[in-house]
C-alpha cells in the first residue's frame, strides 16, 4: 500500500479527517461486512425515536466489530460541544419539561447503536491488518461508512453497572444528496435527502444547477466552521 494512503488512514483513524484521495480508496472497498456492528457514544435521548434518522456531520461513521469497544466509547465522556450549543438554541421549553432537564447537556446519555446487517461497510480493520505502521488501531476493529445515514428501528434501555440505550438501526441510502436541485426543502427550511454531498456536487461542475451550488457552499461554510472550532482546520 502506498505511503500516502497509510498516512491518510492513520489520520482518519485518529482525527477522523477524510482526505479526498483516501475517500476514493475507501469507497472502492465498500462491501457487506458480515459482523454485527456497534457504535457507542453520548447521544441526546429526545432524539431516540423509532423512524428518526441519525445523520453524521462529517460524512463518515465509525463502528466496531467488538461490542466492548463500542461500550468504551459510550463511556469515554466525550460530547461534541458545538452540537450541545446547537441543541441549546433549538430546543423548546416542552423538551426541557418532558425530560426534566435544565440544559441540553443533560439530555446526553450513553447509547450503543447496533447494526445487524449492512451493504456499504468498509472493513478498515481488515484493510490495516497487515500494515505494521497502523498496529495501534487494530484493537478497535473498525468498520466505517461513508455517505450513509441510519434509521432507528427499535431501542431499549439496558440497566446494569454501565447502563445504556441499545438502539437497532438500518442503513438509509439515497441516490440524490440534499444539495441537489429538486431534493426539496421541508416546511422548516431543512434540506431533504442524503446529507453527504454526492459526486456531482463535490466536483467542479455542480451538475445540479445554481440552486444546488448555493446550498452546497452555504453548508460547506458551516462544516468548515465546525472543523475550525474543533481544531481540525
Amino acid at each position: 500500500m502506498e505511503k500516502h494512503i497509510i498516512d491518510s488512514l492513520d489520520e482518519f483513524l485518529g482525527s477522523r479527517h477524510l482526505w479526498e484521495t483516501l475517500e476514493t480508496y475507501l469507497l472502492s472497498k465498500q462491501t457487506s461486512v458480515k459482523n454485527v456492528l456497534h457504535r457507542g457514544m453520548n447521544f441526546p435521548i429526545h432524539l431516540i425515536k423509532v423512524g428518526n434518522v441519525v445523520e453524521e456531520w462529517h460524512g463518515s461513521t465509525h463502528w466496531s466489530k467488538d461490542f466492548q469497544i463500542a461500550q468504551n466509547f459510550a463511556y469515554d465522556g466525550y460530547i461534541n460541544e458545538e452540537f450541545v450549543e446547537e441543541l441549546q438554541e433549538e430546543l423548546s421549553e416542552d423538551i426541557y419539561k418532558s425530560y426534566e432537564v435544565t440544559e441540553a447537556l443533560d439530555l446526553f446519555h450513553p447509547v450503543i447503536f447496533r447494526l445487524k446487517e449492512n451493504t456499504k461497510g468498509i472493513d478498515v480493520h481488515s484493510i490495516i491488518e497487515a500494515i505494521q505502521e497502523l498496529e495501534k488501531w487494530k484493537k478497535e476493529q473498525e468498520v466505517a461508512f461513508i455517505g450513509v445515514d441510519f434509521r432507528i428501528e427499535s431501542f431499549k434501555y439496558v440497566d446494569g453497572e454501565k447502563p445504556y440505550y441499545l438502539i437497532d438501526v438500518i442503513e438509509v441510502t439515497a441516490d440524490k444528496c440534499k444539495w441537489c436541485e429538486g431534493s426539496g426543502i421541508d416546511s422548516e427550511g431543512v434540506l431533504l435527502g442524503n446529507p453527504y454531498p454526492c459526486t456531482d456536487c463535490r466536483g467542479t461542475g455542480f451538475e445540479h444547477g445554481e440552486e444546488g451550488k448555493k446550498l452546497y457552499f452555504k453548508e460547506m461554510d458551516r462544516v468548515e466552521q465546525r472543523l475550525i472550532a474543533q481544531g481540525l482546520l
